[in-house]
């Protein structure tokens, strides 16, 4: 959290941030999920999804064969953010096409590419549909 409090001006350049969150305090004083997720926010970004989610098992039960493998307690993700994802006023049609191509390329977010390309163009937006689709 501190390392995106000092990067406010980068943050609004910036249009998709992945980074890591947890969900319990693994060190002290260390900002969680709810913390790093009000910011980001606060400074114009929408969650997205959570890219991948870890955590541990509760000993004494663990498996045998993975003793590592979390079983239930979920405890860090990497959390993926995009700035002003449902209205996207204040993107030029050059950072709409390049959220785009991060979120196919990175995150496959099919159904969210749509969504900014139709912002850009009506008309990209359907020949992208056709082909994710399979249509033509």
């Amino acid at each position: 959290l501190a390392v995106l409090r000092g990067s406010t001006e980068v943050l609004k350049s910036a249009l998709v941030v992945h980074t890591e969150v947890e969900f319990v305090e693994m060190y002290e004083k260390q900002p969680l999920f709810a913390e790093v997720d009000q910011f980001l926010r606060g400074a114009g970004f929408v969650f997205h999804r959570f890219a991948s989610v870890a955590g541990r098992p509760m000993k004494p039960i663990h498996f045998l064969e993975n003793p590592l493998q979390p079983i239930s307690q979920q405890l860090w993700a990497d959390a993926v953010y995009v700035r002003d994802l449902w209205e996207l006023k204040a993107h030029t049609r050059q950072e709409l096409l390049r959220t785009a191509l991060i979120l196919h390329e990175i995150y496959h977010s099919y159904d969210l590419v749509h969504h900014v390309l139709k912002k850009c163009d009506e008309g990209l937006a359907q020949t992208y549909l056709d082909k994710v689709l399979g249509a033509r």
